[in-house]
């Protein structure tokens, strides 16, 4: 995920404060010129009152400050737009990373169930032969309890195969979490049927994940491989 770093610093967005303190000083002085104590007084009556030169001269001074910051604010918008390009490459490289993970669990558990086949395969019915035979060929015991921990890994893993992580998904107070994941979801052009939530403890210090519930685990991988 190395090439996803982006080369934005943090001075390409402080043009807004430059900006917004040109725009403060320029409505300080118009005010003060116009006799105003705030933004409400400023009425058509008192502009009325003012001669043409105070006029002109802060409709330049305001013309100005606005153009010299227009091709800033333009500039901005690439930026915002970059880092939102690279935001959706990054989440789409933890979900590749997800099913990667889930590829792999999906071998293991195929890789214990040709081990339990083949035993059958064999002719192989009780459970001292199987402990027989598994010892000869040097295959770990599976006990009562071990084969019965498989079985629910495997379930276990069935149910994970159905559910996507989404990471960096910003979170406010009073959020439409559903919402949001729909419009995730139509970005890669997929509306599928879910239900989510936030995973772990509240933070002020970190973005908490969002666990996606899908039907099945087709769904998911769909969603993964975009």
């Amino acid at each position: 995920m190395d090439d996803l770093v982006s080369d934005i610093s943090c001075g390409d967005l402080d043009i807004f404060k430059d900006a917004n303190a040109n725009m403060t000083l320029w409505i300080g002085n118009f005010k003060t010129a116009m006799n105003c104590k705030s933004h409400k007084e400023v009425t058509k009556e008192k502009l009325m009152k003012q001669t043409k030169e105070t006029l002109v001269k802060y409709l330049l001074e305001g013309y100005q400050t606005v153009y010299s910051h227009s091709d800033k604010f333009e500039s901005s918008r690439t930026c915002v737009e970059q880092m939102k390009s690279e935001l959706i490459a990054a989440q789409r490289s933890v979900v590749k990373l997800q099913q990667q993970i889930l590829d792999a669990q999906a071998k293991q558990l195929n890789e214990m169930s040709t081990v339990v086949d083949t035993a059958v395969d064999r002719g192989i019915r009780s459970y001292s032969e199987i402990v027989s035979q598994t010892i000869e060929e040097s295959v770990p015991v599976l006990s009562e309890q071990k084969l019965k921990k498989v079985v629910q890994e495997a379930v276990t893993v069935d149910d994970r195969s159905k559910n996507v992580v989404i990471f960096g998904l910003s979170e406010e107070t009073s959020e439409n979490l559903d919402d949001k994941i729909t419009d995730l979801f139509g970005e890669i052009e997929e509306k599928p049927s879910f239900e989510a939530v936030r995973v772990g403890a509240v933070s002020d210090e970190k973005i908490r994940p969002v666990k996606v519930y899908l039907r099945n685990s087709d769904i998911a991988h769909g969603i993964l491989v975009k």
